[in-house]
C-alpha cells in the first residue's frame, strides 16, 4: 500500500482579520436574536441590548466598530432624538434600522451613517455595515 504525504502550502498564512465589534440596540427580542445570530454568522463579534439606556452604558465601557440602532426605540422619540450616542461622546458610527417617518427623516439629518427600513433584506443591512466600517 502506498502511503501519500501532503504537500505543504507554499503560500504564506495570513493572519485572521480582526472582528469587528457592534453593538445591536433592539427592542425586539426575537429581532435582537435573529440579528445577533446573522451577525454572528458573518463573523462579527455582537454586543445586545434592548434599552437605550443599556446602550450608552455598553459604550462606555467597550469600544465598538458600529452600532445597529431600533429606530423604534421608545426613547428615541423622547428623551435623545434619532442621534443618542454621538452627543454622549463616543463617535461610534451607527445606522438605524426601522423606525416611523421621524426616525427616517432623522436618520438623514443626523451624524446617522444609513437607515435600513424594516422589514429588511439581510444582505442590503449587511452591504449597509460594511460600507459603514
Amino acid at each position: 500500500m502506498k502511503t501519500m504525504v501532503a504537500k505543504q502550502s507554499s503560500r504564506p498564512t495570513r493572519a485572521p482579520l480582526p472582528r469587528k465589534a457592534l453593538l445591536l440596540v433592539e427592542g425586539d427580542s426575537n429581532v435582537r436574536d435573529s440579528l445577533d445570530s446573522l451577525l454572528s454568522t458573518c463573523g462579527f463579534a455582537t454586543e445586545t441590548c434592548s434599552s437605550l439606556e443599556a446602550a450608552i452604558s455598553k459604550a462606555a465601557a467597550n469600544r465598538f466598530d458600529a452600532i445597529l440602532l431600533d429606530g423604534q426605540l421608545p426613547e428615541l422619540s423622547t428623551d435623545y432624538g434619532a442621534d443618542p450616542i454621538s452627543p454622549t461622546g463616543f463617535g461610534t458610527p451607527f445606522i438605524i434600522i426601522g423606525g416611523d417617518q421621524n426616525a427616517i427623516q432623522e436618520a438623514f439629518t443626523t451624524e446617522a451613517a444609513g437607515y435600513i427600513p424594516k422589514p429588511f433584506n439581510p444582505t442590503d443591512l449587511l452591504t449597509a455595515l460594511v460600507n459603514t466600517l
